[in-house]
């Protein structure tokens, strides 16, 4: 089972999992929610968590989903960090998932077109007046920790920080292993394992992506968190990224799967999120 299908069944557990974590909550929350959306040229639809009470402007950490996910699937890290006085956007990619409530269509998606997104995002974001645009930082898991990497290789200056969850550096292999021929173009995947419409153009683009060759280019302190028993994406993609960037750390949480959706690995990483933080001076 490759990456695509695996990423179907984690999705899947995902989804379930964010029903769990909506029914989180924090006694008093310190923290507003609004929705925010972005128009350039594109409709995005986001939330923005906005910590209460704040004096002056705020780090911000912007969020970016997995293949097929929506703004819900990293929204937890984005309440349990607002608490704590950091400002958190959440957001679905053009044409990202049939849940997106963003427009485009999926089989018009691939990774350099969520990469704009998340380039769209930056930008805008560097407009609010709450913001302190000297941390603004990239959060992304599976292909979002992917689009997050190769979007702060663009723009090292705009981006003080990034961690990337299980970041799904596999795509480019498992693209070839789909569509060996580079002299053909990919062809329409339709109902993908059932779950996502995608068009050629996604795995074109991902099989030439390259991504271990762009990466390098932001030389700011990266975090990446993998789980140990990825079924999705081995451990050997993050290791190979940690030797690439110039400073990275490499968290492993033991027996965690593609995503840290059950308590016990979203604590663990959360704890590793705002070590990192606090480490760089980039949590007030």
């Amino acid at each position: 089972m490759n990456f695509f299908a695996k990423t179907a069944l984690s999705l899947t557990a995902l989804f379930t999992g964010c029903l769990v974590f909506s029914q989180h909550t924090f006694a008093q929350t310190n923290y507003q929610v609004r929705e925010q959306p972005i128009t350039v040229q594109k409709q995005l639809y986001g939330k923005l968590y906005l910590p209460q009470n704040r004096q002056g402007k705020v780090p911000l950490i912007i969020y970016s989903h997995g293949l097929g996910g929506t703004h819900t699937n990293l929204e937890n890290f984005a309440q349990a960090l607002a608490d704590k006085g950091i400002a958190g956007y959440v957001f679905d990619f053009q044409g990202g998932g049939r849940q997106s409530q963003s427009s485009g269509k999926t089989t018009e998606m691939s990774v350099l077109t969520e990469v704009a997104d998340l380039e769209d995002v930056i930008n805008q974001a560097r407009q609010w007046d709450f913001v302190d645009h000297e941390k603004i930082i990239l959060i992304g898991g599976s292909q979002g920790g992917v689009v997050s990497a190769l979007a702060a290789a663009n723009n090292p200056h705009k981006v003080a920080g990034m961690v990337l969850f299980y970041p799904a550096f596999v795509l480019e292999d498992e693209a070839k292993q789909r569509f060996p021929d580079l002299t053909k173009p990919a062809q329409d995947v339709p109902d993908f394992h059932g779950w996502i419409d995608l068009g050629g153009v996604y795995f074109d683009v991902a099989r030439s992506l390259d991504p271990y060759g762009r990466i390098a280019q932001f030389n700011k302190p990266v975090l990446i968190v993998h789980g140990e028993k990825d079924p999705v994406v081995p451990t050997k993609y993050a290791e190979k990224a940690q030797q690439i960037y110039a400073k990275a750390d490499l968290h492993i949480i033991k027996d965690a799967p593609h995503s840290f959706k059950d308590e016990p690995f979203f604590k663990e990483a959360l704890e590793q999120v705002e070590k990192y933080l606090a480490e760089k001076g980039l949590n007030k």
